[in-house]
Formats: C-alpha cells, structure tokens, sequence
C-alpha cells in the first residue's frame, strides 16, 4: 500500500513513495552538507538503521538520482528493478545508484551505515543542458541496468571535493560540474540504447563495463594492455576512444579510483600502509603515500587520523 511522500528528517528533501513489506524501519538520517542549484539539489549526508531492511521504492517525482556511496555499502544490499509483470533479478547495489522518474524497485539492505553524496536533478535542467530530449518512457525501461559513463564518477567526486572544501569559487564550481553530469549522465543513456555499437565517438556500452568493473574490482590496478585485452582493441585505440567518451584519458581515471579505493580502506578498515598499498598495486607504502599526498594534499596517515575524528 502506498504511503504520500514523507521525509526521513526535517532536513532530508528528495522526496519517495514507498510501501512497506516489512515494518517500518527507523532509519536516521543526518544531513552535512546541501547547496540548492536551479533544477538542482546536492547533498552529502549519512544513513544509520538497526534492522534490516526491505521495501519497494516508486520514484514518483521528476527527478533523475544519483547517489554515490562515500563508503562501502552493507554487505548483501541489493536492487531489483520491477517491471509491469516481472521482477529483475536482484544485483549487487554498485558504488554508483541511478533511480529515474517512473522507476519503480525492491530495496534490500541488512543493518547499517552508508555516507552519501546525492544529486537530484531535474530532467527539465538535464534536456536545458545536453540540448535534447529525453523519452521518459526510455529512460524507465533502462532503469536498473543502465551504464554509467566512468566520467560521471570522477564528476562526483570532484562535486563531494567541493563541497568538503567549501572554498572560494565552489559554487561556481559545484553548478559547472552538474551541468558537465547532465551531460554525461544523457551520454550514459544514449550508450544504454544503443548498447554494443559506437556513439558520440566514443566506446560501446559492454566495453565501459568491462573497464569499469575491472578497474573497481578488489585487486591490484590494471596495466592498460590488459583492458585493452578485455575490450578486443589496442592500447592506443582503447586510450583514444576513453578519452573520446569521458574527456580524460584512461590512466587519470584508474589513478583516480584507486586513490577513491585508498580512501575507503583508509577509512573502513584497520590494516596497514603497506597492506592497502599492495591491494591497490603499489610497490610500497612510500610510493602510495606520495601518490595519495598529491592527490589529497595529505599523508595516508593524517587522513585515516582525520577520518576517525569525524566519525
């Protein structure tokens, strides 16, 4: 039975008809930060739930979502898309979720916690953006299995950055970088449609897949040649065909998530400098230091320090 739209605090404002199967969980929800764009919302916040949970989701209103997990998500959380007469099999909730206007899905998560960065976009702004427009009668159907461009990640992180920073010019900043995920998020659904071949000069849907999950997968980062073996293609037409599709080049991308993955082992687990080095295919702890000091402007060890203190 469906409920009306409520909110999870005072502050929480992306709004989602629900129906329970279970009973209602308490879920709190503490807000850090939210900037208010036209067509827009953007907040980073964090979710927290003693008992499992289990519920169908209607996405009733005119906005397309994007969370991306800023730590790991529950072990066993998953998402099933429902169609009119089946439901999809279940998948592992990825690090980045994308619920479209009309969509409709069973979540399961069991007890826990999960930090977010959620953007609500406005499919209004998105077509105003990209210069096109969308069929929401498309967009539904690819619901729970759509592609996301690898550029979209590296826009959400540069999105959270600014809102950490929250310095000079990150409003600028911040409206410049959802205007770029509009487009790419309308790239991604253009790729979803037309899966298996070549679009907006770039790389067919199944081979940014395949580079994404290897690049996320819990291993040691990948030498080119071997996502260029995975796709069927060489180093150089693999490089130019990222950049083509993402606007950066291929080995940005892999220093970038797996600098995202040093974070979150810095942040969710106790092993040593050396150990989370030799995870993400650093020679040492000393190489990994300086890589993650260039990156972050801090050392492995002030920022696990400055982690905990936040926490």
């Amino acid at each position: 039975m469906r409920t009306k739209p409520r909110m999870l605090s005072p502050e929480f404002t992306f709004e989602l008809w629900t129906s329970e199967i279970l009973p209602e969980v308490p879920i709190h929800y503490a807000m850090e930060r939210r900037v208010r764009l036209n067509g827009a919302s953007i907040e980073v916040g964090r979710f927290q739930w003693q008992t499992p949970i289990r519920k169908l989701v209607d996405h009733q209103d005119d906005f397309l979502t994007v969370n991306l997990a800023l730590s790991p998500r529950p072990s066993g959380s998953s998402l099933a898309h429902l169609r009119r007469n089946e439901i999809d099999q279940p998948k592992q909730l990825p690090r980045i979720l994308v619920t479209v206007p009309g969509g409709a899905y069973e979540l399961t998560v069991p007890t826990g916690t999960i930090r977010s960065l959620q953007c609500a976009l406005d499919l209004k702004r998105i077509e105003r953006v990209a210069g096109r427009q969308l069929n929401l009668q498309t967009i539904r159907s690819q619901a729970g299995s759509m592609v996301v461009n690898p550029a979209v990640e590296m826009l959400l992180n540069r999105i959270e950055d600014e809102l950490k920073a929250d310095q000079y010019g990150s409003d600028v900043a911040i409206e410049a970088y959802a205007d770029v995920l509009c487009v790419e998020l309308t790239r991604s659904l253009v790729a979803e449609r037309h899966s298996g071949t070549l679009f907006w000069g770039g790389l067919a849907g199944w081979r940014l897949r395949r580079i994404r999950e290897r690049i996320h997968a819990d291993a040691p980062a990948p030498q080119l040649v071997e996502l260029a073996d995975l796709c069927g293609v060489t180093v150089r037409q693999l490089s130019r065909a990222f950049k083509a599709e993402t606007g950066t080049s291929l080995g940005k991308y892999i220093d970038q998530v797996v600098l995202d993955r040093g974070r979150e082992l810095l942040t969710s687990s106790d092993d040593t400098l050396a150990a989370i080095a030799g995870r993400l295919g650093f020679s040492s702890s000393s190489s990994f230091a300086f890589a993650f000091r260039r990156s972050t402007g801090m050392s492995p060890s002030d920022f696990r320090q400055r982690a905990k203190l936040d926490a």
